[in-house]
């Protein structure tokens, strides 16, 4: 009960910060996501009729309902918690009371969690009303499970910046983390038109595997042994960044 407490409180800090700069913050993990949908959705649409079997647009909007969670999550895993622990000392505040370290952390994954639930709902919405979902029902069910897989996301994110000692370091993330997950993991092209090499390499980022669950789902032809699989491989990529992100943070921390 006491740990349900301590992270439902930092819980409740993150949105009462986040109500206040709402209108900045929203626009880059809603709108950039709505963006790229119609600007790549309708203009790739015209060059590919059809991609894995699906209309191209159909086969776009789960890809930008994940993106949209990875935005909405990964950066403030990242640079959120590097400002929080190293300049604003937000987190060794909380550390003074009854909060632990896992406690902060899990509790900032699930404020996450919510952010990407508000994104892909965004993002699902506008699929919705352009044509680029055939069964919203599907679609519905889909966002609770982006919302929970994107807590992956967000301790990735942590798990980064527990090991990264200056500020500039913090832009490795991108081209190390964000763009091979964006480009390579299928969320514009099925990564079966890639080399063999780039498709062996994106099964080692979570959102690869957040996608073999999520459009199959969408798209009425996801199998119960895929699910699994693919739902195992997140609960280990999430188990083991909340591992590294719990240790490095401990040696700044509480060390």
């Amino acid at each position: 009960m006491n740990h349900l407490v301590s992270i439902s409180s930092v819980y409740r800090r993150m949105a009462l910060v986040w109500i206040r700069t709402w209108y900045t913050t929203i626009s880059f993990y809603v709108f950039d996501p709505l963006l790229f949908l119609f600007a790549l959705g309708f203009g790739l649409g015209a060059a590919f009729d059809t991609m894995a079997g699906l209309p191209y647009f159909e086969f776009v909007v789960p890809g930008m309902m994940v993106s949209a969670s990875l935005f909405a999550t990964i950066f403030d895993g990242c640079w959120g918690s590097y400002f929080r622990v190293h300049s604003q000392g937000t987190w060794k505040a909380q550390l003074a009371t009854t909060v632990s370290l896992w406690n902060i952390r899990v509790g900032e994954q699930l404020w996450g969690s919510t952010k990407a639930l508000m994104a892909s709902s965004a993002v699902l919405s506008a699929g919705w009303v352009f044509g680029g979902v055939q069964n919203l029902e599907f679609g519905l069910l889909a966002v609770p499970l982006v919302a929970l897989f994107a807590m992956v996301f967000q301790s990735m994110g942590q798990a980064f910046a527990s090991h990264i000692k200056t500020m500039s370091t913090l832009e490795l993330m991108s081209p190390i983390l964000v763009s091979p997950m964006f480009l390579f993991c299928g969320v514009f092209i099925d990564i079966g038109l890639f080399p063999t090499w780039i498709q062996w390499v994106a099964t080692i980022y979570p959102m690869y595997h957040m996608l073999e669950v999520i459009r199959p789902l969408m798209t009425g032809t996801l199998g119960a042994s895929e699910f699994l699989f693919h739902v195992a491989a997140l609960m280990g990529f999430w188990i083991l960044f909340n591992l590294i992100a719990q240790r490095g943070f401990r040696k700044i921390l509480l060390n």
